[in-house]
């Protein structure tokens, strides 16, 4: 994903200064992944705005690990790449909680 908010810095860019390419989020090509370090908590960019990642992902991991009746499946907080096969199939869902938390944080 291309950023909308951040600049590459390189020497070529020292003139152009072309749109920093971000990693995708889970996968997801409009989401783009920001990472500060282990100390700050990741960004997700989406629609020329960031937000806080774990707002959304804590929100899916809770949905990917528990049952309808709130129980814990067994094996699910290892599989992160069936966490991530997961954020996929719902991503309808993962949209419409990133919209609401940009709306939240306006």
């Amino acid at each position: 994903m291309i950023s909308t908010l951040e600049r590459d810095n390189s020497i070529e860019g020292i003139l152009f200064r072309k749109m920093k390419e971000l990693p995708d989020w889970y996968g997801l090509t409009s989401v783009g992944f920001v990472w500060h370090g282990e100390w700050n908590d990741p960004e997700i960019e989406y629609k020329g705005k960031r937000i806080n990642a774990t707002i959304v992902e804590d929100t899916m991991w809770e949905r990917w690990i528990h049952d309808d009746d709130g129980r814990l499946i067994d094996g699910r907080e290892s599989d992160e790449d069936g966490f991530k096969k997961f954020m996929l199939d719902n991503k309808d869902e993962v949209y419409e909680l990133i919209e609401l938390a940009m709306e939240s944080e306006e």
